[in-house]
This record gives structure tokens, sequence and C-alpha cells, in this order.
């Protein structure tokens, strides 16, 4: 799956919002959108810290199979997205050019963590939590839930969409959805799933995304999936 290379952009939000410019993440960027994704802590890999986390965007920003995109206002970055455009193909890229960083930089912060140790252990487990949890389903729920993984592979998905505190609520997020519609067109479909109750729900039904039923999540806990049409 491939896509369009990236057209920095500039708009204005609102009457008083700043000009947003949507441009790729970059390495300088990562201090504070680690602190971003430890402060939201919606799933295991956000409770391991910001150190992890930082690491873990990294790698998310080498794979030739990721999209990183930063937002910034008066030369401040102030929001990120982070999606992948072949699910398999990035964990494989992961797993052989950072796997075995990944995996000790995330048992050391357990360590350091260990209240959060389990919900690293089911976000590592997922595919199998998902399979067992999955069992016991009968009739149109199951069918449902794995139509949504079918749609999954298809799709670009996005990991996450993470906003400055200071600057939520002003267009931010919503504008790095733009730009990736944009940057992505004719791909297909755009896929995030939501973590129930998080709030970010009314976030991507605002931006026109549409939402399937909730459904049981890799890491624990109930995910509602949203999606978009990319097509040209």
């Amino acid at each position: 799956m491939t896509t369009t290379p990236l057209t920095p952009s500039t708009r204005s939000t609102s009457a008083t919002a700043p000009a947003t410019h949507v441009r790729p993440l970059s390495p300088g960027d990562l201090d504070a959108t680690a602190a971003w994704q430890a402060e939201a802590g919606l799933d295991g890999r956000s409770a391991l810290g910001s150190g992890y986390l930082r690491r873990w965007q990294r790698a998310q920003l080498d794979s030739p199979h990721g999209v990183a995109l930063a937002a910034e206002r008066a030369g401040s970055v102030c929001g990120v997205l982070l999606a992948v455009t072949d699910r398999t193909a990035h964990h494989d890229h992961l797993r052989r050019e950072h796997g075995t960083g990944l995996v000790a930089a995330g048992a050391a912060a357990a360590l350091r963590r260990p209240q959060v140790a389990g919900r690293w252990l089911r976000h590592r487990s997922g595919p199998l939590v998902t399979a067992v949890t999955l069992l016991p389903t009968r009739g149109d729920a199951a069918a449902r839930a794995r139509e949504t993984d079918d749609a999954a592979a298809r799709a670009v998905e996005v990991d996450a969409v993470l906003v400055d505190p200071g600057a939520r609520g002003t267009g931010v997020g919503r504008e790095l959805l733009v730009a990736l519609t944009e940057l992505c067109t004719g791909v297909g479909r755009a896929q995030a799933l939501v973590p129930w109750g998080s709030g970010a729900e009314g976030f991507f039904s605002a931006c026109g995304w549409e939402a399937a039923p909730t459904r049981p999540s890799p890491g624990g806990g109930l995910v509602t999936p949203f999606s978009a049409d990319l097509a040209a």
C-alpha cells in the first residue's frame, strides 16, 4: 500500500486560533509527543512511561509502512498523528529492526512500574486475547468482529491522535485527520480503534468518521471501531 508524498499544509482553524501547519513528524518532536501519549494513558503501552514511548514512536517514524504527522503553531509542535498503511508488514519491520530493543525497554519499564506490568503483558498478547475472547461468541457479533479485522488488513490504521493539552479543542486533531485523508487518498479506508469511554468517540464522530459496533479490545476492555472513506 502506497501513499502520496505529504505536502505541508497551513490552515487557520478558527477566527481566534493561530494557523496550523501540518508536516512530517521529526525526531526533535518526540520528547513532547511521547509525554502526551504517556499522559493520555489509553493502553498498556502508554502506561510504560514517556521514555519507552519515545523509543516506540521513533521506531514508528523509521518504518516504511508508518505515517507520522505533526501539527505545529507558531513554530511549536502541538499535535501528532501516528498510523500504519500495512499492519502486518509494519509489525514485521518493527520485529526485525527494533524488536529486541523495544521488548527490553518495555520489560525494564514494567519492572520499574509493577502496577502496569499486567497491562503491558495484555497488550503484547493482544491477538491471543482476541481469539480467546471470541471463542464463546456466536452469530452476528462474532461475524461483525471478524469483518472488522478483515477490513483493518486493507485499511490505513490510526494508532494515535495526540494533542498538547493547551491546544485541545481548537481543531488540531481535526487538521491531522484531514491531512491523513489527503495523504492517503485512493487507498480505500482509514480505521481507528477508539477505547470505549475515553471521550474520543465524540471527536471521531464530529470529524465525520463512521462508528461500528463496540467490541472487545486485544489489550482488554472495549473499543469502538471508527472508519472513513479515502476513495479518490
